[in-house]
């Protein structure tokens, strides 16, 4: 569903395109000056200008990432969004160290891209900034999770061990439904617990306050 709508809103007109089609060709295959002067062109469609950064990327040279990272604060969330994959082309850690700051975004959806990104690198630190993420209540519509906290999750899960089992024993009692569902699903494969039927999410809150794993 995310995937629709990003590439909906990301999606650029026939009739619009046709209207700058020639000045993005005269650029497709120039230099970092030309991609970057599209990228910053605010009259052009947000996919023309996505599109010119991440070419800009491709050219770049070391000097020039500072020029690339700008974008990490423009004030169009699509640019954002789009400079954190153009300096995750770059190598090193430009992009996961953006992505710790755009983490907290006021755009989900580049909040969420940024969630993807720090879990390429899952060190203690990117974990613990993942998991605070969780709590946060800009990730919350009223009581109901925003689709960024189940992503975070999966993350997570997907790196748990046992050394986890308090934490994922903490998230049984989430007030989101599939959250509690997910943690469930890693204590059983970081634990030698099984509980089955459809009651196993109340067995497995009556067991980790019987072992006192909270």
């Amino acid at each position: 569903m995310k995937l629709k709508l990003f590439l909906g809103v990301l999606g650029i007109t026939v009739s619009t395109w046709a209207a700058v089609q020639s000045q993005v060709a005269e650029n497709s295959q120039g230099s970092f000056a030309a991609q970057m002067s599209v990228a910053k062109n605010a009259s052009l469609p947000m996919g023309a200008r996505w599109s010119a950064l991440l070419r800009a990327a491709d050219v770049a040279s070391s000097e020039q990432i500072e020029e690339i990272r700008t974008f990490t604060k423009s004030s169009d969330w699509y640019m954002r969004n789009a400079a954190m994959m153009a300096l995750s082309k770059m190598g090193g850690d430009y992009a996961i160290e953006e992505a710790k700051k755009l983490v907290k975004d006021k755009a989900l959806v580049v909040r969420s891209a940024a969630v993807d990104l720090i879990a390429t690198k899952f060190t203690l630190e990117n974990r613990k900034i993942l998991a605070d993420e969780l709590a946060q209540n800009y990730n919350f519509k009223g009581k109901h999770s925003l689709w960024i906290r189940p992503q975070i999750m999966k993350h997570l899960a997907s790196r748990a061990s046992r050394d986890d089992r308090a934490f994922f024993a903490r998230y049984l009692f989430d007030q989101d439904s599939v959250i509690e569902e997910l943690a469930a699903d890693t204590l059983e494969k970081i634990t030698d617990v099984n509980f089955s039927g459809k009651d196993h999410l109340a067995q497995w809150k009556v067991f980790v306050k019987e072992k006192k794993w909270l």
